[in-house]
Order: structure tokens, then C-alpha cells, then sequence
């Protein structure tokens, strides 16, 4: 429910919350960054990537690890455009 359209606030707020309950749970780290990339917060996404790749048990890590190399390569993309214009 948390993750409809207009919502990302919330569900960050939420999923930080669970985070002070759980800070090694994986998967809301892995959520908090893929909503603050939808959120066009591609920098700020790298933190919660990293982290629920550290936290995240093997099955997830290629997962984590593709979200973490995207998040990143989308912020590469952002700093080359602006240095170029």
C-alpha cells in the first residue's frame, strides 16, 4: 500500500522506522533506495544500497549488487551531462 504512486515519502518514513526496530534488515534498506532513486535522489540512493548489500543474505546480494551498480552508473550519467554543459 505504501508504495503507490505519491507515497515514496511515506514508505521512507516508514521503512526508516522499521530500520530502528531491525537496522540489518536488508530488504528495507534495498526499498528505502530504490524509492528515494524513484524519487530522482539517485545520490542519496547509494547509502541504502550499499547497506542492505552489506546486510543481505547471499541470495539477495546479486540483487543489491545490481541496484547499487545501477544507482551508481545513473549518478556518473548525471555528473558527466553536467560537466559537459
Amino acid at each position: 500500500p505504501f508504495l503507490s504512486k505519491g507515497k515514496d515519502e511515506e514508505a521512507i518514513l516508514h521503512y526508516t522506522s522499521a530500520l530502528k526496530l531491525e537496522p540489518s534488515h536488508s530488504d528495507a534498506h534495498c526499498n528505502i533506495g530504490g524509492l528515494l532513486e524513484d524519487l530522482g535522489d539517485v545520490q542519496m540512493a547509494i547509502d541504502p544500497f550499499e547497506q542492505a548489500l552489506q546486510f543481505g543474505t547471499l541470495a539477495n546480494r546479486n540483487r543489491n549488487q545490481a541496484n547499487l551498480e545501477s544507482a551508481k552508473q545513473k549518478l556518473e550519467q548525471a555528473t558527466s551531462t553536467l560537466n559537459v554543459e
